[in-house]
């Protein structure tokens, strides 16, 4: 088991031949019987014991609490969402197992009674179900108005905490997500030590990666809201000073830390190149991340694949589904598919038993024909799903790490293990995130 502590972590592939690890450990303490000294000092501690006794219960618990809190809070938790899950897991299961299930298996009610209580519970719960699957609660923000809406009411336009609409049918993500139009009225600021954080936390990384000669690079990804304030309905007027510029004040003082925001960039863009961000998407489209891209590029001298643009097919944005609209209007004009001039040749491959998230399943892309001899790993979020097919035209290898959220803090860490140093990290963060 110890040994299996010290070399075991999320590079390897697990389940696998890895885990006859633990097993064989757990296997050995079995076997050494209840006067060993592990077991009658170590696990018959009363600690453990009362762990034990709440252990299936803890397991029942936790994850209809950690699916909750991704429900209200965002696919990725913080960690002090997820503390607070296990704290919150251990009380209910505590509980559980004193007033429920140890009466029932222990308790002098006789065996029918106890049969006819649990089925007709689980009757009840499988009904309530049914209801709750027929029931469309997105729509009728049923659970905003319970739950979520007294958090961020304040700052909400129209009937929903997750999105409203603008001028001329454009969706935009409301203040649900990361209090996203808070921070762009500027009603709230960040303290100086959410910024501090941040940047010990970047700093770290460059630290690290210095020893090994990785540049690091953050590329930004505006919020629709900044690039396209004019679709925005009248009740909404941005703050004239940005919230990120709190955080990028304090990044930029990093040495060796290059940060790209495409910002203006993007403004300057859109004049001439049509729209760049989807009308029903929270992103920015085939076009729009190239620009991001291209951007980046000048700015550390790297090459840029030649493509144009055709006029894409209508698209149906992520907040369609959001907003359970039906038949909502659609253009064309807010998609662009590229025509790549070379032909492309990488192949992208899943990197096993990592979790998906929101930036997709964790994967590794080879480019035969790279415009770079480059390794790169890739840190990021959503935004990087449109950069990622740039990055892999340019680069001979990337490697899709995972969402910041998970991977940032644990970045350094992760660098100075494995035996294959990549030549650059780029981190890709949207812009409401900070």
């Amino acid at each position: 088991l110890l040994y299996g502590f010290w070399r075991m972590s999320s590079e390897l592939s697990f389940p696998g031949h890895w885990a006859l690890i633990p097993v064989l450990g757990a296997v050995l303490i079995i076997t050494a019987g209840s006067k060993a000294w592990f077991n009658r000092t170590i696990l018959s501690n009363p600690i453990a014991v009362w762990f034990g006794f709440i252990s299936f219960p803890l397991y029942l618990w936790h994850w209809p609490l950690l699916s909750f809190a991704k429900i209200v809070e965002g696919e990725c938790l913080s960690r002090k969402i997820r503390i607070s899950a296990i704290f919150l897991s251990i009380l209910l299961g505590w509980l559980t197992a004193r007033f429920i299930e140890k009466p029932i298996r222990f308790g002098s009610t006789r065996t029918g009674l106890k049969l006819t209580m649990l089925c007709g519970i689980l009757f009840v719960i499988g009904v309530s179900g049914l209801i709750a699957s027929r029931f469309n609660f997105s729509q009728s923000h049923v659970l905003e108005k319970l739950v979520i809406r007294s958090k961020y009411a304040e700052f909400s336009v129209g009937p929903s905490v997750y999105w409203y609409k603008g001028k001329q049918d454009w969706l935009f993500m409301s203040n649900a997500f990361d209090q996203g139009v808070a921070k762009l009225k500027l009603a709230i600021i960040p303290s100086d030590n959410e910024t501090e954080a941040t940047k010990a936390i970047f700093a770290k990384i460059v630290e690290v990666s210095a020893k090994f000669n990785t540049k690091v690079a953050l590329i930004v990804g505006p919020n629709k809201s900044t690039i396209y304030p004019e679709y925005l309905p009248d009740e909404i007027q941005p703050s004239a000073d940005k919230y990120i510029t709190y955080y990028l004040d304090k990044l930029k003082s990093i040495p060796n830390l290059t940060v790209y925001d495409p910002t203006d960039d993007l403004l300057n863009a859109k004049k001439t190149n049509g729209i760049l961000y989807s009308r029903t998407d929270t992103h920015w489209n085939n076009k729009g991340a190239f620009l991001a891209y291209s951007g980046f590029a000048n700015l550390l001298g790297l090459p840029i694949p030649e493509v144009e643009f055709k006029q894409g097919t209508t698209h149906a944005g992520d907040l369609i589904g959001m907003c359970s609209l039906k038949d909502f209007p659609l253009r064309a004009d807010d998609n662009w598919d590229v025509i790549w001039k070379n032909k492309q040749t990488w192949v992208e491959n899943k990197i096993p038993y990592e979790h998906k998230t929101v930036l997709g399943s964790p994967r590794v892309s080879i480019n035969d024909h790279p415009l770079v001899n480059q390794y790169v790993w890739v840190v990021g979020d959503s935004f990087t799903l449109a950069l990622s097919q740039y990055f892999n035209a340019v680069f001979k290898e990337v490697r899709y790490v995972g969402h910041w959220n998970d991977k940032l803090e644990n970045l350094p860490e992760n660098l100075s293990k494995v035996d294959r140093k990549p030549d650059m990290i780029i981190i890709v963060r949207v812009e409401r995130s900070f």
